[in-house]
C-alpha cells in the first residue's frame, strides 16, 4: 500500500469520526451517554440483521433497473456494489454517484446510463415513503405540508424528465447560465436513459413500471395515490398531482430533436 493510499484511507476514516462527533456534539453527550447506558442490548442481532435486509432488499430493487438499462451483473454483485456505495454516503454525501460508478465499470455501461437507474430507484424510493406516510400523517396531522411538497417535488421531477417539452424548456434555461451550461451534456445523458427507463409503454404507466422496481414494498395502485393526494390536497390539485405523476408523455427523446 501506498503511502498516498494509506493517507486517502486515514482522511476517510477521520472524516467518518469526525461526523459522528460532531452529530453526539449537537445531540448533546449526557443524552447520548444516557440513551446508550439504557439500551437493551439483546436488540442489536436483530438490529443489524434488519439492517442487512434492508440493503439486500435494496440491492434487489436496483438490479430490476440494471436488467434494464442493459447491465448484466449477478444479483450478488449488484447487492455488493449497493453496499460499497452506501458504505461510502456514511462518511460523504456521494454514494449514490459511486455506487453508480462501481456498476459502471463492473458492467461496461456508461456511467450516464447507471446514474439514470439510481435516479430512477429513489425517486421510486421517495414515493413508496410518502405513500406509505400519508395514512398516519393524515391521522395525526403531523407534517402534512413536508409530504406535500415532497409529492410536488417528485412529480416535477418526473414530468422534467418524462416530457420533452418541458425539458426542452429546463434545458433552453440552463444553456443560459454558464456555470450550469458546462454541465447541459450529463444532464442530457441522464434525461434520455431515466426517461427511457420510465416509458414503458408495453407494460404501463411510467410510475406503475418504476412500483414494479420496488419488490420488497409490493404493488401499489396508481388509485391509491389519487386517494391520498386528494385527502391532502383535495379536488384540482389532486387530479393535477396524480395526472402529473401517472400520465405517460407519448414524445420522449425526439423532442430533443428540436432544440
Amino acid at each position: 500500500m501506498t503511502v498516498r493510499s494509506w493517507l486517502r484511507r486515514l482522511g476517510s476514516l477521520v472524516l467518518g469520526l469526525a461526523a459522528i462527533g460532531a452529530v453526539v456534539y449537537v445531540v448533546n453527550p449526557a443524552s447520548v451517554a444516557h440513551a446508550i447506558t439504557s439500551f437493551r442490548v439483546v436488540l442489536i442481532p436483530a438490529i443489524l440483521a434488519l439492517t442487512l435486509l434492508f440493503y439486500v432488499l435494496q440491492g434487489i430493487r436496483w438490479q430490476f433497473l440494471l436488467r434494464d438499462a442493459g447491465a448484466h451483473l449477478r444479483t450478488q454483485d449488484t447487492i455488493v456494489l449497493n453496499a460499497a456505495g452506501q458504505a461510502i454516503t456514511a462518511i460523504v454525501p456521494l454514494g449514490d454517484l459511486t455506487r453508480a460508478l462501481f456498476a459502471s465499470e463492473a458492467s461496461g455501461i456508461d456511467f450516464g446510463t447507471v446514474a439514470a437507474t439510481v435516479t430512477v430507484q429513489e425517486l421510486g424510493y421517495t414515493l413508496m415513503l410518502v405513500v406509505f406516510a400519508l395514512p398516519t400523517l393524515l391521522v395525526f396531522h403531523l407534517g402534512i405540508a413536508a409530504v406535500v411538497v415532497t409529492a410536488l417535488g417528485i412529480a416535477g421531477i418526473v414530468v422534467i424528465l418524462t416530457v420533452s417539452p418541458v425539458f426542452c424548456a429546463i434545458h433552453t434555461l440552463m444553456a443560459r447560465v454558464p456555470l450550469l451550461k458546462r454541465v447541459l451534456p450529463a444532464v442530457d445523458e441522464l434525461q434520455e436513459e431515466a426517461a427511457a427507463l420510465l416509458h414503458r409503454p408495453d407494460e404501463g404507466t411510467p410510475i406503475e413500471h418504476t412500483l414494479e422496481a420496488l419488490p420488497e414494498f409490493g404493488s401499489v395502485p396508481t388509485t391509491t395515490i389519487g386517494t391520498y393526494a386528494n385527502a391532502v390536497l383535495g379536488g384540482t390539485s389532486a387530479r393535477a398531482l396524480t395526472s402529473a405523476i401517472t400520465s405517460r408523455a407519448s414524445s420522449n427523446v425526439h423532442g430533443r430533436q428540436h432544440w
